[in-house]
């Protein structure tokens, strides 16, 4: 303790140091995170709301016992608190699994609803909601086996039917008997009722069914969810919910996969080639025959402006396929031997990781515009990205030394100059929606589950430690200013709130 002292200057200064020497070293006194202690005890599966104005989590979380439940599955009792200083828990209920989508806030943030007594057998729970701001819980029916919460109501599938309403006070009553699945549209809901029965897809507004089609398979809405595409056999459909009539378009064999075109009333669907259904092609919709886009394709998606990129001659045992972008029906090729791809929120960029087998099988991370500009290679032995919301910097970990648990994190921008280290050890980081803050989890030492965290400020600094032992699951508050968390260590167990740097 008196090394301790003299290193960090005298008494005043011993609490922060002790923090910092124990998260990089082993104590026998473990030191509290930093922050504040929303609740005690052993805690899982932490959500947030948008604005970072609640919390909800698992307690005396434990495996199922039942027959069936996947092995690494936990159900507990739900907990929730605001995070404004001196909030207090409150219990929810039991019963709750942590299966995503189990519970979830509002996009408002005023309501959370959850599935109560979760039955894995059956696929179903009793579905709950109550006001974030306090009262009493309201149970909306004894067996819903899926849900959406939006800002006005809650969309359910109660004992094999659709059901609407629920949130303040409103009445939750069925709207559609049969459904099986759904999507809350711009002014309705599409829902789709068994295959056995049918597969009958219909477009609701308020209490009326507005039949869509019969026998369909696979259906898909556009971004701004105004356009409703479906399969039925070997054709294509696509609709303006505002028109009576769909644009039908015929495909070689049934489609596996379709998504809708963010900028025209087209779709782009996958059909499994006749000789090798393992291998699939890329469609678009024509009027009336379909065009080939490309041949032996993995994964596809649309950019923010338009542009369709997907990865043709796709090797599915190295995982490898040739990326390609589609801009205005011209295709063009970007770079071979690409593993993963994403595009920038405004669709502009294009970021992918190759995989480079004359270098020891090397992931290199590259950076093009999506309107065939020139690739820019970042670095190589990258492990993951992040683009920055203003899209002018890539983060990116790379220089691994003892695996993926060890790597530094590394800033460049895009239109050029040097690359910065911003952090080391790392096992993995999160930008903040404001671009302004980093998350670090860095290798918790005798854990291969637990993390470190640490917080540093975007544009570089000295990492702050902020906790010890945590769950993974860290969450950024709202855009980011602050963090929660789940501390595991026992003296100081629970749901933790700290501001980053």
């Amino acid at each position: 303790m008196g090394q301790i002292v003299r290193e960090c200057g005298g008494m005043k200064y011993v609490r922060a140091c002790v923090a910092a020497v124990c998260m990089f070293s082993a104590c026998t006194a473990s030191a509290p995170p930093a922050g504040r202690q929303v609740w005690s005890g052993q805690a899982r599966a932490l959500v947030t709301t948008k604005s970072g104005s609640a919390l909800a989590w698992l307690a005396a979380a434990h495996a199922p016992n039942e027959r069936g439940a996947p092995p690494d599955l936990l159900v507990g009792r739900l907990m929730m608190a605001e995070t404004a200083p001196g909030a207090a828990a409150r219990d929810l209920g039991e019963g709750v699994t942590s299966l995503e989508g189990s519970e979830a806030f509002s996009p408002d943030g005023a309501f959370v609803a959850w599935l109560a007594k979760w039955r894995f057998a059956n696929g179903n729970g009793e579905l709950w909601i109550a006001s974030v701001s306090g009262g009493v819980s309201t149970k909306l029916c004894d067996a819903a086996s899926t849900f959406v919460l939006a800002d006005a109501d809650v969309t359910a599938i109660c004992d094999g039917a659709l059901w609407r309403g629920g949130r303040g006070g409103a009445v939750f009553r069925e709207v559609h008997r049969p459904a099986r699945e759904f999507e809350n549209a711009q002014d309705g809901i599409v829902a789709r009722g068994p295959s056995g029965l049918g597969g009958k897809l219909v477009y609701v507004t308020g209490s009326d069914a507005r039949p869509l089609a019969e026998g369909t398979g696979d259906f898909a809405l556009s971004p701004d969810r105004a356009t409703v595409a479906w399969t039925a056999g070997p054709q294509v459909h696509v609709l303006r919910l505002a028109d009576n009539a769909a644009v039908a378009a015929n495909s070689p064999r049934p489609p596996s996969r379709i998504a809708l075109a963010p900028d025209r009333l087209a779709a782009v669907y996958l059909v499994p080639q006749e000789k090798n259904p393992t291998y699939q092609d890329l469609f678009f919709t024509g009027n009336p025959a379909p065009v080939l886009v490309g041949r032996r394709v993995g994964d596809f998606s649309f950019g923010a402006a338009g542009a369709l990129a997907y990865l043709e001659n796709y090797d599915a045992q190295r995982r490898v396929g040739v990326l390609t972008v589609l801009s205005g029906m011209k295709s063009h090729v970007i770079a071979k031997s690409v593993q993963d791809f994403s595009w920038s929120p405004s669709g502009h960029f294009i970021s992918y990781l190759v995989r480079n087998a004359k270098v020891g099988f090397t992931i290199e991370l590259w950076i093009a515009s999506g309107e065939a500009g020139t690739p820019h290679k970042v670095d190589e032995g990258v492990w993951g990205y992040q683009l920055s919301p203003d899209e002018r910097r890539l983060y990116y970990k790379a220089r691994c030394g003892e695996g993926a648990r060890s790597c530094a994190v590394l800033v460049q921008p895009i239109e050029g100059g040097a690359t910065a280290k911003v952090a080391e050890k790392i096992a993995g980081f999160e930008l903040s929606r404001d671009g302004r803050h980093l998350l670090l989890l860095a290798p918790h030492h005798g854990s291969q589950a637990a993390v470190d965290l640490r917080g540093v400020p975007a544009n570089g600094g000295e990492p702050t430690p902020i906790a010890r032992n945590a769950e993974p699951g860290a969450r950024l508050l709202g855009d980011g200013a602050s963090v929660a968390f789940v501390e595991n260590d026992s003296k100081h167990a629970g749901v933790w709130i700290a501001t980053l740097p």
